[in-house]
């Protein structure tokens, strides 16, 4: 996936739940465990080939959002962006929006207060805090909030990407 990031992947072994576990492909919905019939096998490359997990970014700034959505389209994800929290809640009740990626510190409506409206409103959503706010109380409070990861910018393409799978996986993050 190092060459070609949007590649589908589906990973299979014989080996114990512990030796996957510590791999951390346990619960992943792209894991399969041997032996396993041919129709499990098509069954799982098929929602690998049919799925293409949709997130929202959201960031007051246009070059944060361009960025943050090349990273993520490369990665073979369908991004869709907005430009503070009262736009996303917009866009969510239109959309079926698995992640919400949102900066903290917005006009208009901030992301602690998105991240609010999201929790109560849209329950299943995932959400990952990003804050340049260094040494604030803003990525602690997001994580109170209900935040599943919190990341500080600058953000690495690896490192968004790497939370994005976690945060998918139901791992939370830092």
């Amino acid at each position: 996936q190092l060459l070609n990031p949007g590649m589908r992947v589906v990973f299979m072994s014989g080996y114990s739940d512990d030796v996957i576990a510590h791999r951390g492909l346990t619960g992943a919905s792209d894991y399969l465990t041997k032996p396993f019939s041919p129709g499990a096998l098509a069954s799982k490359v098929r929602a690998a080939l049919d799925t293409r997990q949709r997130i929202l970014v959201v960031d007051d700034e246009p070059g944060i959002r361009r960025l943050f959505a090349s990273v993520l389209e490369s990665g073979g994800y369908e991004v869709i962006t907005a430009g503070d929290g009262a736009e996303a809640v917009r866009i969510l009740q239109q959309h079926d929006c698995p992640v919400i990626i949102t900066d903290l510190a917005m006009p208009n409506q901030e992301g602690i207060e998105s991240i609010q409206t999201i929790r109560k409103d849209f329950p299943k959503a995932r959400i990952i805090a990003i804050s340049g706010a260094a040494g604030g109380s803003y990525p602690h409070t997001a994580k109170m909030l209900g935040a599943h990861a919190v990341l500080a910018k600058p953000v690495s393409p690896e490192d968004l990407l790497a939370t994005v799978r976690q945060v998918l996986s139901g791992a939370a993050s830092g």
